[in-house]
């Protein structure tokens, strides 16, 4: 399968993810509108729980059971032994080394050609490396078959690994498998994973499950639990857009994990995702140029929503490396399981009336379960083809939708506003995925404020009349 096909996959399920994310704050607020928050989540991560659970059955009766497992990828330190691999590669031995030397990259095969020993061995390692963990080889079909394998040695680990179908990352590492047995001392056998990142903490592929799993139940159960209280208290097109600051809370993060700044091309979608907040209060205006900020924060729907983004931007990686040591619907199953023992333990703490909801809003409990378990299933297989951070990004652009379900579905009012600020957030938020330069995001800047300033141009009068109506309301 080619590059090009791979990043259409991740682009179709994260625009997937983005018009589910709407979909599914739409079902939220119909559930918890009247009714405990913690008791109305409890019944959506048990619906959830439940697509989990009869599709992880699905493959098992396929054959094809999760499992853990290190990850997939080949680090530098794995190659052993350069000399001993480049041997192997330009004179193959079997049908199944020669197929893998083949779908090196053509600057790969160069480097193997001019290579001569006792040098240039980090771009020959360097480049290997792309080409072992590209979606040619490790990261593409499984390269396992008998025809091409026939004489070829296969570890204990590796045929069971095999013999378990494996799917997604599961199939990776077969794949990572069949890689040390082709190359048996160039490849190492790397059996162990490195707790976040941390090369001296080198732990079971089990602990670090456990570990990682913990955090993100932890955290996942505390966003849920926000978003969910913002949608019941503020109206859907108000709050929901607030989550478009998701990308820079990432780069918040990474600046505190990695000490790694915003560029500049950053910078310019950062200012416009601020001017779209700003503009959800615009009729605030009229009493003073700090009150549309002031508003962010006294806001308490806005408030909770900015809080639960704040706390995805630190499970969103979490989630990728959960993913890479098993897969998308191990993870999913296994975090959906454990948050929805969180807010069980908090219902029977709080002495919550679970039944009530379920008395009163079985429909919307099932519907935002099922749309929240395949929300989760559209982004976990959009990080595996595509940077977390692009996810994300695209994922905030349903925000847009959002706003037009609230006009359509609950009849909030300032509508225009607020389609207004969501589309300079979205404009904001291209402009961290889209491979830009910085003239190019500037001009992209431009055009999103020139389309802002017209149509605030061409609500002004709806504006005035909205506020001169709340100042009326004031007096009286």
């Amino acid at each position: 399968m080619s590059n090009l096909s791979l990043t259409a996959i991740g682009l179709f399920f994260a625009a997937v993810l983005a018009v589910l994310i709407a979909i599914g704050e739409v079902f939220n607020k119909k559930v918890v509108e009247g009714q405990e928050v913690v008791a109305a989540v409890f019944w959506i991560r048990l619906f959830a729980l439940i697509e989990f659970t009869l599709i992880v059955l699905g493959f098992f009766w396929a054959g094809s059971p999760p499992f853990i497992h290190p990850q997939a990828a080949i680090t530098p330190g794995d190659l052993q032994d350069i000399p001993a691999l480049v041997q192997q590669l330009k004179n193959p031995e079997n049908a199944a080394v020669k197929k893998i030397a083949g779908s090196l990259s053509e600057t790969t095969q160069k480097l193997l050609a001019e290579y001569r020993g006792g040098g240039g061995d980090a771009d020959l390692s360097e480049a290997i490396i792309k080409d072992f963990n590209g979606k040619r080889i490790i990261k593409g079909e499984l390269l396992y078959n008998a025809s091409d394998f026939a004489g070829v040695a296969l570890s204990k680990e590796t045929r069971k690994v095999i013999g378990k179908e494996p799917f997604s990352e599961g199939k990776f590492y077969a794949n990572r498998l069949v890689l040390e047995d082709l190359f048996p001392g160039a490849i190492a056998k790397r059996r162990t994973c490195a707790l976040f990142g941390m090369q001296d903490v080198m732990v079971s592929p089990w602990v670090a499950f456990a570990v990682y799993i913990l955090i993100e139940v932890i955290l996942v159960a505390a966003s849920q639990f926000f978003t969910s209280y913002a949608l019941k208290i503020s109206p859907i097109s108000l709050c929901a857009p607030f989550a478009a600051f998701a990308p820079i809370f990432i780069l918040g993060t990474g600046y505190v994990i990695l000490s790694e700044l915003p560029s500049s091309i950053q910078l310019v979608g950062i200012i416009l995702i601020v001017i779209g907040g700003v503009l959800m209060q615009r009729k605030l205006f009229a009493q003073s140029w700090k009150a549309p900020i002031m508003a962010i924060v006294k806001e308490r729907g806005s408030r909770y929503i900015l809080l639960a983004t704040l706390i995805g931007s630190v499970f969103g990686p979490l989630e990728k490396q959960l993913i890479m040591i098993s897969d998308w619907l191990t993870t999913a199953f296994c975090y959906g399981f454990g948050t929805l023992l969180v807010f069980l333990v908090i219902c029977k703490a709080r002495r919550a009336d679970i039944m009530k909801v379920i008395r009163e809003k079985p429909g919307w409990a099932v519907l935002c379960g099922l749309a929240d378990a395949n929300t989760m299933f559209a982004q976990f297989i959009a990080v595996i083809y595509l940077p977390v951070v692009i996810v994300m990004c695209i994922k905030r652009g349903g925000i847009v939708l959002t706003v037009v379900f609230g006009w359509l579905i609950f009849r909030e009012h300032d509508i225009a506003d607020r389609m207004i600020a969501s589309l300079a957030m979205v404009g904001g938020i291209a402009i961290f995925y889209l491979p830009l330069s910085l003239p190019q995001a500037l001009g992209l800047a431009g055009l999103v404020m020139a389309g802002v300033f017209v149509a605030l141009r061409l609500t002004r009068n709806r504006t005035r009349g909205s506020a001169c109506t709340n100042l009326q309301e004031a007096q009286e």
